[in-house]
């Protein structure tokens, strides 16, 4: 299992430093170092030259936030950059763990991550490293069972050229159509519904 974190600059830095360090370990733990990825640092000046710096940053993050199973954010004194990364595994349907301290500096008003308008995000407030932990435990157990099975799909050439219009015209992956059209489907389907009522009582 592979898991994109994000968190602010600082919180790397004196403030949580401590925090941090064991969240990393304990991530590292749990699914082997080689698997948790970061967001790259930012240029240190806003520079021209550091502009291409900056793009091919965006861009590797978001190739590992596609590659990933799933996102971790530390929202304590959240960033821009914080929500972009959560927008981004929204996008890709990834599921999404938002950890923040109780009591930080900065109050987070009611929004997409507190709300639960959105089912891929656990919104958690943590007090204590150990509650850190226990909420990671979780996620990861939750997020295990919701990544996606790979499936190879060999197709007639027809729906294969449409598939590579509509992905070019929605400037989406293949994939996410193909899943979205069998959620459709699903929605749609009694027999399927009648099936997971039976499997739930």
């Amino acid at each position: 299992m592979k898991i994109f974190y994000t968190r602010p600059s600082k919180f790397a830095e004196v403030d949580y430093i401590e925090t941090y360090k064991k969240t990393v370990n304990y991530l590292s733990f749990k699914v082997g170092q080689k698997n948790v990825k970061f967001p790259l640092p930012k240029p240190k000046t806003s520079m021209d030259q550091d502009l291409a710096e900056a793009v091919k940053a965006v861009h590797l993050d978001e190739r590992n936030i596609r590659e990933c199973d799933a996102l971790i954010a530390e929202a304590t004194d959240g960033t821009a950059a914080i929500g972009f990364h959560v927008a981004l595994a929204l996008n890709e349907k990834k599921p999404i763990l938002v950890l923040r301290k109780k009591g930080g500096s900065s109050k987070l008003a009611h929004g997409p991550f507190t709300s639960g308008a959105h089912k891929s995000i656990s919104y958690r407030e943590y007090e204590t490293e150990e509650d850190i932990t226990r909420f990671v435990d979780q996620f990861i157990e939750e997020a295990r069972q919701k990544i996606d099975s790979k499936f190879i799909l060999i197709l007639p050439r027809e729906i294969d050229k449409y598939l590579n219009w509509v992905a070019d015209f929605r400037r989406m992956h293949k994939a996410q159509i193909v899943r979205e059209a069998m959620e459709v489907q699903m929605k749609k389907d009694k027999d399927w519904k009648d099936y997971l009522k039976q499997e739930n009582s």
